[in-house]
């Protein structure tokens, strides 16, 4: 979906934290009726959690982890996007892939 791309991989990073971290900021930063989307918002996510909860082994008490695994996957792609920037390629069971012929779909 990124194609190996550092745009792609930065626009991710930024959607990411604004539509799975927003909603935890903007109640807390949103003054008066401002505050409501971003209550909706907290609600909606906490009702996936609790319907995930009847059908899975989810407890709905993982929406409070919500924050701390968006992070985690940002930083994720953060770190992914620079290291196979810097080594121009991933490495992978030894064997190299540049990034050029990645991003051709070549491998």
């Amino acid at each position: 979906m990124l194609s190996f791309q550092w745009p792609r991989t930065v626009v991710s990073i930024v959607g990411l934290g604004l539509l799975n971290l927003g909603p935890f900021l903007g109640i807390w930063l949103a003054q008066g009726w401002a505050r409501l989307p971003y209550a909706i918002a907290l609600a909606s996510l906490f009702a996936i959690y609790y319907g995930m909860s009847a059908r899975s082994a989810i407890p709905p008490y993982y929406f409070f982890l919500h924050p701390v695994s968006t992070s985690l996957f940002m930083y994720i792609l953060l770190r992914s996007m620079i290291h196979a920037l810097s080594n121009d390629g991933i490495v992978w069971r030894g064997t190299k892939y540049p990034l050029e012929e990645l991003r051709k779909g070549m491998v």
